[in-house]
């Protein structure tokens, strides 16, 4: 590489930094704002599925697989969650130790399908992940003395601040807190560390990064993980804040919503999957108001986007300026 190559290569970097530190810097503004300037319950399920998304634009945009099963993961986290509060006695002030239970669950859900799905590819990774899924859909259905099947649980206590209950807006704003630290830690982990660098050359050949004695399996194992605890984290977040724990929550339906709004907004981007989920949740709000079909509408509206901005809107967006 010349030198005048190198310094277009780096000032390309530079501003390929600046301009994650600016998307970043727009939606920490956004959501600190967002129960102002949109329904509580919207901003609060933006900031929720929000994480989830950026927990799965770590498998699909830094490994380069398709999961269909990674709602699993946020099914482990709601229903460990959900589950302790709702059996569990303890002092309501000291029951917030169960959200970060339901992050283990995650985390530990992800070791174990990671070591599994992780040796196929492709389509073949996509189908072990649903039929994983799957398989703990229907545990969980059959367990309907513990985890109350179709049914779920109801009214499940939220735990407290000493002797202050907790209100929706102390909720949303310590969710905020939480979601702040998620953002950051997976922007430390999968952009500016050496391994962001080695999981970027194992999606581009990974052949290649074998050879030169990256050990694959367990980098992506790793990242499998890594996103399995975060993924744990927003369903924990979402079972306290709905108090209820159910099926959908681990059904296909939702991992396809989930697929769809990582890519509408740009899987490839940092902050893309947190802007798929934004639009893709209030375009469902608005549409459902004025009609009951409003998922053909969506779907109708997504596949127009995808097909005309394949690397998403942020993306798209980025292409533009650059």
């Amino acid at each position: 590489m010349s030198k005048k190559e190198g310094l277009l290569s780096a000032l390309g970097k530079v501003n390929l930094a600046n301009t994650t530190n600016r998307s970043i810097l727009v939606t920490i503004i956004f959501l600190a704002v967002a129960p102002i300037i949109i329904p509580r319950s919207m901003a609060m399920d933006i900031l929720i599925f929000g994480l989830l998304a950026l927990s799965y634009g770590i498998i699909q945009g830094h490994i380069g697989q398709v999961s269909f099963g990674h709602v699993a993961l946020f099914g482990a986290g709601a229903y460990t969650t959900g589950m302790l509060l709702y059996y569990v006695d303890i002092p309501s002030s000291a029951a917030w130790i169960f959200l970060l239970a339901g992050v283990a669950a995650g985390g530990g859900l992800a070791l174990g399908m990671g070591a599994i799905v992780l040796r196929r590819r492709g389509a073949y990774f996509a189908l072990v992940n649903l039929a994983l899924l799957q398989m703990i859909y229907f545990i969980v259905l059959q367990m309907k003395g513990l985890t109350g099947g179709d049914d779920g649980i109801w009214n499940i206590p939220r735990p407290t601040f000493g002797a202050a209950s907790v209100t929706p807006e102390s909720l949303y704003y310590l969710y905020f807190v939480i979601f702040l630290v998620c953002l950051f830690l997976i922007k430390r982990m999968f952009l500016d560390s050496p391994n962001a660098l080695v999981l970027h050359a194992i999606k581009q050949d990974e052949a290649r990064a074998q050879s030169l004695g990256y050990n694959v399996f367990g980098q992506m194992l790793k990242a499998y993980t890594i996103s399995g605890l975060f993924a744990g984290a927003a369903g924990a977040m979402y079972a306290i804040h709905m108090q209820y724990i159910g099926m959908t929550y681990i059904h296909w339906s939702l991992n396809g919503a989930l697929i769809i709004m990582a890519m509408l907004g740009g899987v490839s981007t940092f902050i893309g999957p947190l802007l798929g989920a934004a639009i893709f949740l209030a375009l469902k709000d608005v549409v459902s108001m004025y009609t009951v079909h409003w998922q053909l509408i969506i779907g109708i509206l997504v596949v127009v986007l995808i097909l005309g901005m394949r690397e998403g809107i942020l993306g798209r967006i980025k292409s533009l300026r650059f």
